[in-house]
């Protein structure tokens, strides 16, 4: 991870100018983490969300990330912002957003562990090209950077998204299965018996689900 100076401030941006903010050490043994989309999935999309007194959590979201704190999971933040290259808001924006979402997320008891964000957009990127292309979901770099970073077991990880894109990342990175969060609960189709993607409508009723693929994970090792 590189800080680079932005104007007056300094961010977690890396060589690419792609936000890797690490907040725990390497898991000693690799193990799952469990990556979750921002907006739509831990807070309410309001559409490109640049102002913390907009936020709010979504409903279930914070007790879907103290429930995987509890079992000494990692929790990670995978999310597009181009907002950024769009020229709609900027970094201090989006660490103000995050410090936010870190306050309600406290309140009750949760924390998230690493987060990556991509500012990158082909229409509104200079010279867009491979190398930013890469960080921005579906492809899978965000996820696998933090993966590496985390010593992720990549095939005992999931994610949970509200967009193809999401579910698209996970599974071009490796992961074990997904959650596809539906606003109608209309059924998503799934890809194949291995990477599931489950049409849930309510974050909160992904818990058992969650719980039961976590544990079943530790009693097998």
């Amino acid at each position: 991870m590189i800080v680079t100076q932005v104007g007056d401030e300094c961010w977690p941006l890396n060589e690419d100018g792609v936000w890797i903010e690490l907040r725990q050490l390497a898991q000693t043994e690799a193990g799952p983490v469990l990556f979750l989309d921002r907006d739509g999935v831990v807070n309410e999309d309001t559409d490109h969300v640049c102002d913390p007194k907009d936020i709010v959590l979504m409903s279930g979201a914070a007790e879907l990330i103290a429930t995987v704190n509890r079992q000494d999971i990692p929790v990670a933040v995978i999310t597009n912002q181009s907002g950024i290259d769009r020229g709609i808001f900027q970094w201090s924006d989006f660490a103000a957003v995050t410090s936010r979402i870190d306050a309600l997320l406290a309140v009750e008891g949760a924390h998230i562990d690493a987060i990556a964000a991509c500012p990158f957009h082909p229409d509104f990127t200079p010279a867009y090209s491979a190398r930013q292309d890469r960080w921005r979901k579906p492809q899978p770099q965000m996820i696998l950077a933090i993966a590496e970073y985390l010593n992720a077991d990549l095939r005992a990880s999931w994610m949970v998204g509200d967009r193809a894109r999401d579910i698209e990342a996970a599974r071009a990175a490796g992961l074990g299965g997904g959650v596809r969060l539906t606003g109608d609960g209309d059924t998503v189709a799934s890809y194949d018996g291995k990477f599931r993607v489950v049409p849930i409508a309510r974050i909160a009723m992904c818990l058992s689900l969650l719980e039961n693929m976590f544990r079943d994970r530790h009693e097998a090792s």
